[in-house]
C-alpha cells in the first residue's frame, strides 16, 4: 500500500510539473494567473473548460457562464443578493468552489 501511495504522489508531481509547463507557454493561462488566488492548476482548468476566454466581453459575463454570480431577489418585502445562481457550467463551478474552499482553510 505504501508503494501505491508513493507511486500516486510521483505521478501527481509529474502531472503538476507538466501542467506548469503548459501554463507557462500559454498566454491566456498566464493571464488567468494574474487573478489573486489563481495558480497554475486553476488557470489550466479554467482555460481548458472555457476555451476561448476572449469571447466574454467582460469578467461579469464569464462569472455568469461559470455560475458564480449572486442571485438578486427583489419583491415588495425584500431586496438583496442571495447565494450563488448555480447556473452555467457545473463542472467548472465545482472546480472553482473547491479552489476557494482550499484558500479559506
Amino acid at each position: 500500500m505504501l508503494r501505491s501511495l508513493e507511486f500516486a504522489e510521483t505521478m501527481q508531481a509529474r502531472c503538476r510539473g507538466r501542467i506548469e509547463q503548459i501554463v507557462a507557454g500559454h498566454k491566456a493561462m498566464r493571464r488567468a494567473m494574474t487573478v489573486l488566488g489563481v495558480g497554475a492548476l486553476s488557470a489550466f482548468v479554467l482555460v481548458a473548460f472555457v476555451e476561448k476566454i476572449e469571447r466574454f466581453g467582460n469578467a461579469k459575463k464569464l462569472v455568469r457562464y461559470i455560475g458564480l454570480n449572486p442571485t438578486v431577489c427583489a419583491s415588495g418585502k425584500s431586496d438583496g443578493r442571495h447565494g450563488l445562481s448555480h447556473r452555467g457550467r457545473k463542472d467548472l463551478r465545482r472546480s472553482e468552489e473547491r479552489r476557494v474552499g482550499k484558500e479559506c482553510r
